[in-house]
């Protein structure tokens, strides 16, 4: 329940952010874009964040398509998040960095992160402990990042989950779903959820239609005891 709270606040502020956050292969290649440009050896011109790097690393692990990497790295540019940045060792290379406007978003993201750690274990305080140490954000991303590349995928073994979570949107109203569900009296469990999906997909960052498609789909998958109703009921 939590989660969701934490995660429908997210980057409201912010469109671009919100469909980066909020949906698997757009979060997966913006992790491993960070993680590139954190672990760059200043001495070896190959290392670092470039488009070609990002693409490969993000193709052979099925991530996402060239096209896709350079879709979302293409947006994140233009709204001034990342940007080009010559290689001072071979000019030839061209590299990406994260800009002085991504470390609030990277703050805020480390933070919820936690939090959400948190949740999960009553006996943690991470909140409390990167309030008095900053660098423990970075450092998990890093510790992340390195498992990322190397493979691991934390939710490989829910292909249940992933159907939401590959989907535009779908994290978000997986969650949402979830806490509404478990906000429930015992007796009212198998009844409906009653969701506003216009309202929603502008919290989620996706389209009405995208969701109520998504809704149906895992009704086929027999996910859900029945079809969404007029786009509403779950």
């Amino acid at each position: 329940i939590r989660y969701d709270e934490l995660l429908s606040v997210g980057f409201l502020d912010n469109p671009v952010l919100t469909m980066s956050m909020r949906e698997t292969s757009r979060f997966n290649t913006l992790a491993i874009a960070l993680h590139l440009h954190d672990v760059r050896d200043l001495d070896d011109p190959r290392s670092g964040l470039t488009m070609g790097m990002l693409k490969s690393v993000c193709q052979n692990f099925g991530i996402a398509s060239a096209g896709r990497v350079a879709e979302i790295m293409n947006l994140l540019i233009h709204n001034r998040y990342f940007a080009r940045t010559p290689c001072t060792i071979d000019k030839r290379i061209a590299l990406i960095a994260p800009t002085e406007r991504m470390a609030p978003v990277l703050y805020r993201w480390d933070k919820a992160y936690f939090e959400m750690l948190d949740v999960s274990n009553s006996k943690l305080d991470l909140t409390g402990d990167f309030a008095a140490d900053p660098s423990l954000g970075p450092r998990l991303r890093r510790a992340v990042g390195n498992k990322r590349v190397a493979g691991w995928s934390s939710l490989s073994a829910f292909p249940d989950v992933n159907m939401f979570l590959e989907r535009a949107g779908g994290w978000s109203l997986f969650a949402r779903c979830m806490s509404m569900w478990m906000n429930r009296a015992p007796e009212a469990l198998d009844a409906p959820l009653v969701l506003n999906l216009e309202e929603f997909a502008v919290e989620a960052g996706a389209s009405r239609s995208s969701l109520r498609r998504l809704l149906s789909e895992a009704h086929q998958q027999g996910l859900l005891l029945s079809a969404p109703r007029t786009g509403q009921n779950i």
